[in-house]
């Protein structure tokens, strides 16, 4: 069993999302969203909770109000043509003021890479791949690729992309519209066909329908993903869960490696070793994957969000789960 597991990890997709844990308490957030310079309200800006289905939109004042959900997680404001905000501390006593700053002109497209030898669309198949992830019949678009600004650098072998607005995904896999707001994106092409996949940003989703399909698959989707991973550990539910550790090719108990204390809902993960080997084993299918993390510490909510410093990597099967094999952070099977 050792050696598969060795052959299993060999090739290494690397993908790497921070999740910045921020914890809302009390009542509901109100606010005006409003142009930094004119003061001007901005009608219809997005307001939303960061991975989550929870958003609203502000009316013809630029106001709005959203009720707080049990998840911690930032809260984002994004409109056109202005740079997003992220939210994580505000005082909680008034009606606050955000202000938006609006981006400035870039023209980095229309700058000439010498040493970027590859086409548009060679760098889009690329950057499909490593982003949305293999989604069965292409069920998993961009609906705007006009807005992507991709650079492939011979020298060192990297693939850049940065967008100009929001990216718009219709994943008609699991049935939800995604709008992505690409914070950093980098693949990093190693030897004898491995990489490395880097990206964050934030993500607002919107459930398209709730079709008895895609609630099956968002199910299937979930059972052995990352999401359901954390979750384990935050419940101490691994095993229940057909989640084991793997120590010298042997399925070993969880407190071997790992040390969980809860304080105040949040799990304070320490690990005995920077690198944990994970096999999800279940109707005879085992799939192995493997956990890099650099502080050795990181922390879970109840929803299963996580937040690490500096960073976690994933490989094997939880480091192949791209962007179209995402769910919300309030997703739960028990309310579908």
């Amino acid at each position: 069993m050792k050696k598969k597991i060795f052959l299993i990890l060999k090739k290494i997709i690397t993908i790497s999302i921070y999740c910045i844990v921020t914890n809302f308490n009390g009542q509901n957030i109100k606010g005006y969203v409003l142009d930094e310079i004119t003061k001007e309200p901005l009608i219809s800006a997005s307001v939303y909770f960061n991975n989550t289905t929870l958003g609203v939109i502000t009316n013809n004042k630029g106001y709005f109000e959203i009720e707080k959900p049990k998840i911690k997680t930032e809260l984002v404001i994004s409109f056109l043509g202005y740079k997003d905000k992220i939210i994580k501390e505000f005082n909680e006593e008034k009606i606050n003021n955000f202000l938006m700053i609006i981006k400035s002109n870039e023209l980095d497209e229309v700058i000439i890479y010498y040493n970027d030898p590859l086409t548009r669309e060679q760098k889009l198949r690329m950057f499909r791949k490593d982003f949305l992830g293999n989604i069965k019949n292409k069920k998993c678009k961009i609906e705007n690729e006009n807005d992507l600004i991709l650079r492939y650098n011979s020298r060192n072998k990297t693939l850049k992309v940065r967008s100009k607005k929001p990216i718009i995904i219709f994943n008609d896999y699991l049935g939800y519209k995604l709008e992505f707001s690409l914070i950093q994106f980098l693949t990093e092409y190693k030897g004898f066909g491995g990489k490395k996949v880097s990206y964050y940003g934030t993500t607002k989703f919107s459930t398209l329908t709730q079709k008895k399909k895609y609630i099956k698959r968002r199910k299937k989707t979930y059972l052995g993903s990352t999401l359901h991973f954390m979750r384990s550990i935050y419940t101490n539910s691994l095993k229940l869960n057909k989640f084991g550790f793997i120590k010298k090719g042997m399925i070993v108990n969880a407190k071997s490696l790992i040390e969980i204390k809860v304080i105040e809902k949040i799990a304070h993960i320490k690990t005995k070793t920077d690198t944990l080997s994970i096999v999800y084993y279940k109707n005879k299918i085992n799939k192995q994957s493997k956990i890099i993390i650099e502080s050795r510490e990181f922390i879970i909510d109840e929803y299963g969000n996580y937040s690490s410093n500096p960073q976690i990597l994933f490989s094997g099967e939880m480091g192949s789960q791209k962007t179209c094999q995402m769910l919300p952070l309030n997703y739960s099977i028990t309310k579908e």
